[in-house]
Order: structure tokens, then C-alpha cells, then sequence
């Protein structure tokens, strides 16, 4: 990740410093003050990400607030919510659902407000299991049901993959056997119809760790 990191390092001192028009030719759809800052925030994010891989998630956080802050300076619906939808992970991750809680509600406002119905699972997902992190199980699980109902029409199987499996960890908890075997089944129906056999960016979602949910949920109904 070293070169990666440096490389982007790079791009971010050209974004932050280049005022050019003839340098800045994003799309069709920007203004050319724009394009210099969709940029920035773009390169934000993905040091952002860089950060995560190499397990810097206190330190991934400041690029992901400067890529929403840029997004939400020039209006970009979408830079916010991909920002927004990140930040709420990171803050569940490290244990601070509060704080998750609240990009989760703002990414939802602005995936509406653009229209950003794919990343709307993303969020709703993410609001589902901040909520059950918070024990607030109802309301987990609604979100969780939402999630899907935009996931499945916008084809977003990684979000369909990680709702499943948080359904399977759930009902693993509440000793319910027969709906951990349910989500189980429906979980390698996705894996299969994507002819994914290793792993979701999502979460550590394979076949193996299925077929051992389904060993565990067969375990519960014999005891």
C-alpha cells in the first residue's frame, strides 16, 4: 500500500494547489470549479480507504470528513453519501453507535434528496445494524428488511450478502435454528448466482462460513 499512499498523496497536493481550467475535464455535468473539487474529494476517500486496508480506521476518518465536507460544499449528493455511508461503518466498528447513527440519518437524506437509490441500501443496511448494536432489535431489523428492498432491484448483491449474514448472526443469537437455515439458504443462492466463491468487500462472506452457519444452525435444532 506504500507506492498506492504516495501515489494518492501526490494527487492530493495537485487537487489541493492546481486552480488550472484546462487542467480540470471531470465530466459534462460539472462547472469547471467543480471538477477541481469533486476531485479532491474523490482522492480524500480513497486515502480514506487505504487507511482502512491497512487497518487505520481512527486514522482513515479525517478523509472521509474532508471528502462529505467537500461533497456537501458544491452540493454533491453523491460524494456525501459514500462518505456518510463509510464514516458510519468506521464509527460501528469502533464501537460508537451514536456517532455512526448520524451519518447513517444524514446519508439517508441525502441519498433520497439525489435520487441515490443503490447506496440507499448501503445506508439502510448500516442503520439497521447500528440500531441492533444499540440492542434496539425492532428497529434493527426493519432497517435490515429496508435495506433489501432497494438492494435486490439495484442489483447490489454485497449489501444482500451482508444483510443475510447479519439476519444469520442474529437469529444465531435468538437460538432460532430454522430462520439462521432460511438466510443461509438464501445467502448461497446470491453467492452462486454471482459465481462468487471467496469473499464479499462487505464482510468475510464465503461458502465455507455459510456451510458452517448452516453446521451450527443443525447443531441448535439437535441439542
Amino acid at each position: 500500500f506504500s507506492d498506492a499512499l504516495k501515489k494518492l498523496t501526490e494527487a492530493l497536493h495537485v487537487a489541493e494547489n492546481t486552480m488550472e481550467k484546462e487542467t480540470w475535464e471531470l465530466t459534462t455535468f460539472t462547472t469547471v470549479g467543480e471538477n477541481r473539487k469533486v476531485a479532491l474529494s474523490m482522492i480524500n476517500h480513497m486515502y480514506g480507504h487505504l487507511k482502512l486496508q491497512t487497518g487505520s480506521h481512527v486514522e482513515s476518518i479525517p478523509y472521509f470528513k474532508e471528502g462529505r465536507r467537500i461533497g456537501i460544499e458544491i452540493g454533491n449528493h453523491f460524494r456525501v453519501i459514500v462518505a456518510d455511508m463509510v464514516l458510519a461503518n468506521v464509527f460501528s466498528h469502533l464501537n460508537s453507535p451514536d456517532s455512526a447513527l448520524l451519518y447513517a440519518i444524514e446519508g439517508e437524506q441525502y441519498g433520497k434528496e439525489g435520487n441515490i437509490l443503490k447506496y440507499l441500501a448501503n445506508i439502510y443496511y448500516s442503520t439497521g445494524d447500528i440500531y441492533l448494536q444499540k440492542g434496539l432489535d425492532s428497529l434493527g431489523l426493519t432497517y435490515l428488511n429496508k435495506s433489501l428492498l432497494y438492494a435486490i432491484p439495484e442489483s447490489n448483491f454485497s449489501v444482500v450478502a451482508i444483510v443475510y449474514e447479519t439476519f444469520i448472526n442474529y437469529f444465531y443469537a435468538k437460538k432460532n435454528p430454522d430462520s439462521m437455515l432460511y438466510y443461509a439458504h438464501k445467502n448461497l443462492t446470491v453467492l452462486h448466482s454471482m459465481g462468487a466463491v471467496t469473499s464479499f468487500v462487505a464482510g468475510d462472506i464465503n461458502e465455507g462460513t455459510i456451510y458452517q452457519q448452516v453446521a451450527n444452525a443443525y447443531t441448535l435444532k439437535n441439542n
